[in-house]
């Protein structure tokens, strides 16, 4: 899985200018059953273990899903330069 996470982000520099762009999108909602992000469907390869939640890559659409207990997900589209955050408001 290292490999697979190495391929997509090795390309950014880790010192002076980026010249590309990352996009985030944060949304923040009332209660879970309003979450701007489900999770993909197909097969996911978890490669980070969380206390609640999970961390998986979706090879298939390029995707990583990340869900902490009810109250956070994000799904990071690494081939757009694109990541979706979305929070229960009412959480710390």
């Amino acid at each position: 899985m290292a490999s697979y996470i190495d391929a997509r982000f090795r390309m950014y520099p880790t010192q002076g200018e980026c010249t590309e762009t990352a996009h985030f999108d944060f949304n923040a909602v009332m209660d879970p059953s309003q979450h701007a992000i489900q999770r993909p469907s197909g097969d996911g390869r978890p490669f980070y273990e969380l206390p609640t939640g999970e961390v998986s890559f979706f090879r298939e659409t390029d995707e990583v899903y990340l869900s902490f207990g009810h109250e956070v997900r994000a799904l990071c589209k690494a081939g757009s330069g694109s990541a979706v955050l979305s929070t229960v408001e009412s959480e710390a």
